[in-house]
């Protein structure tokens, strides 16, 4: 959890103001552009969108097409050579991705889980250790009270006798 930040600063809204006009310029969503201004800010999303939307895009309403012109393209974006794309190999990377993710999520869940079973293995083990010693407890206990209510039964036996005589 972010912890709160009240106050803007000036470089932070220079910060989320080139964030979202580059994002703009790309063609990408200004949810795309809160989302990534807020892990370089360490504010939430939806905080970044509220200073834009209510404080920052009042004062500055740039259209797109002026943004564009204004703004030079990222570094990061650049690209030197178009590799040609179809859909069938669009698809084919989709897939793959998919598969890669699922593989990475089904191998983080598998280790999780195993550790998971570790512990409860470890905790079983531990409370076993712990019932069958108080069940010998136990067995001591009850065969000392049998002992006694032997004697007790005895004594009262032998007090009873010499009343008698």
């Amino acid at each position: 959890m972010k912890s709160r930040k009240d106050k803007w600063t000036e470089e932070e809204n220079q910060m989320l103001r080139s964030i979202v006009l580059e994002h703009i310029q790309m063609g990408a969503t200004k949810t795309a552009a809160f989302k990534r201004a807020a892990s370089v800010l360490g504010r939430t999303s939806a905080a970044c969108g509220y200073r834009w939307n209510h404080v920052l895009n009042e004062t500055e309403v740039p259209s797109t097409a002026s943004t564009q012109l204004q703004l030079p393209p990222p570094k990061e974006y650049v690209q030197t050579s178009t590799p040609e794309l179809d859909l069938d190999k669009v698809i084919l990377f989709l897939q793959q991705l998919k598969e890669n993710r699922s593989t990475d999520e089904d191998t983080n869940e598998k280790e999780a889980l195993l550790k998971e079973r570790s512990h409860l293995l470890e905790k079983k083990t531990s409370l076993e250790k712990i019932y069958l010693e108080k069940k010998e407890n136990y067995q001591k206990l009850l065969q000392q009270y049998e002992t006694f209510a032997k004697v007790l039964n005895e004594s009262q036996e032998l007090i009873g006798e010499r009343s008698v005589h």
